[in-house]
C-alpha cells in the first residue's frame, strides 16, 4: 500500500465506525458537511475505501439512515468521498402488490423554471429522492402513497443524477380505504394470513376385546376446531381387527382380540399424525 493509503488506514484504524452500506459491513469515518450548518444539519462527509460505496447507496449509522447524495472526489484509488443526507422517512409504496417502505429524502417544493417562483408543501407539490434498486424502477406515474396525512400522486419521475430517482408528485384525493395513521395507501391488498394449525386424533389409546372405538379427526386453529378433511389409514399388524372409515373426520375401530397393538394414521393439510393403539382383553 503508498504512503497515503497507509495514511487513510491509519486514520480509519483512529476514527473509523462500522455502517451498513446497502446492508453490507464496512469501515468509514464521517466529518461534518458546510452544507449540514444551514440544513437542519442532515449534511455529513463520509469518507470510505475506494468501490466501498456508490452514489446512492443506503447508508445506516447507529440506527440513522442516509442516502450517499454525491460523491465528492476519489483520491488516487485509495479512498473515496461522499456527501451523505439523512433520509426524511420511509415512505410505503405498493410495488408488486407488496407493501414496500421506501427510504426517501423528501423536499417540500421546487422552484419552477419559467418564473423562478417557488412551489412547495402547501400548493400541493413534494418532490422525493429515491435510490435507485430493483423495487423504485417499478414506480411510475399516478402510483399513490399517503405521507403528512395526506394522499399524494406521482406525477412524473427523473433520473437526473446516477444512483437515484426523481418522484414528482402532487397532492391527490384521500380513497376510502387510504389509512392515513399508518400511511398505506388503498390499493394495497393485504394477503389473506396463513391458518397455523394443531392437528390431533381424539379416541381411545386402548380398546377392549369385542369393544367398538370411535376416532375423531381433529383440527385446531387459535383454539378453535374447524373444519377438515382427513385421510385414515390403518395398520392391523396380524391382529384380529375391523376397521372402518365413516366420513372425513371419523373412523371406527372394532377389537376381537385381547392383545397386540394396531397403528392409526390421519393425514390432513399435509400433516400426519399417528396414533398407536393398545389391544386389551375384557378385565
Amino acid at each position: 500500500m503508498n504512503i497515503l493509503g497507509n495514511k487513510f488506514n491509519d486514520y480509519i484504524d483512529k476514527y473509523g465506525e462500522t455502517v451498513l452500506i446497502d446492508g453490507v459491513e464496512h469501515t468509514v469515518f464521517f466529518m461534518n458537511s458546510p452544507e449540514g450548518a444551514t440544513i437542519m444539519n442532515d449534511f455529513v462527509y463520509m469518507f470510505c475505501f475506494t468501490g466501498a460505496c456508490e452514489q446512492g447507496a443506503l447508508v445506516e449509522r447507529k440506527g440513522v439512515n442516509y442516502l450517499v447524495y454525491h460523491k465528492e472526489t476519489d483520491i488516487n484509488e485509495v479512498y473515496e468521498k461522499f456527501l451523505v443526507r439523512n433520509i426524511t422517512k420511509f415512505t410505503n409504496f405498493v410495488i408488486s402488490d407488496e407493501l414496500k417502505a421506501i427510504p426517501s429524502i423528501i423536499f417540500d417544493g421546487s422552484q419552477t423554471v419559467a418564473d423562478n417562483q417557488y412551489i412547495g408543501f402547501f400548493d400541493g407539490k413534494l418532490e422525493l429522492l429515491v435510490p435507485k434498486n430493483a423495487d423504485t424502477i417499478q414506480i411510475i406515474e399516478n402510483d399513490r402513497f399517503i405521507a403528512f396525512n395526506s394522499a399524494w400522486l406521482v406525477v412524473a419521475t427523473t433520473e437526473v443524477n446516477r444512483g437515484y430517482i426523481n418522484l414528482h408528485c402532487e397532492k391527490t384525493q384521500v380513497n376510502e380505504g387510504d389509512n392515513l395513521i399508518d400511511e398505506i395507501p388503498s390499493t394495497y391488498t393485504p394477503p389473506e394470513p396463513e391458518q397455523t394449525g394443531t392437528y390431533t386424533i381424539e379416541g381411545a389409546d386402548e380398546i377392549r376385546d369385542g369393544q367398538s372405538i370411535t376416532y375423531t379427526g381433529t383440527k385446531t386453529v387459535d383454539g378453535s376446531v374447524v373444519a377438515s378433511v382427513w385421510a385414515f389409514t390403518f395398520e392391523d399388524n396380524g391382529n384380529d381387527v375391523d376397521f372402518v372409515v365413516v366420513d372425513d373426520t371419523t373412523c371406527e375401530i372394532t377389537s376381537n382380540t385381547s392383545s397386540g397393538t394396531v397403528v392409526l394414521t390421519g393425514v390432513c393439510d399435509g400433516e400426519t399424525v399417528i396414533k398407536e393403539i393398545a389391544l386389551k382383553g375384557l378385565w
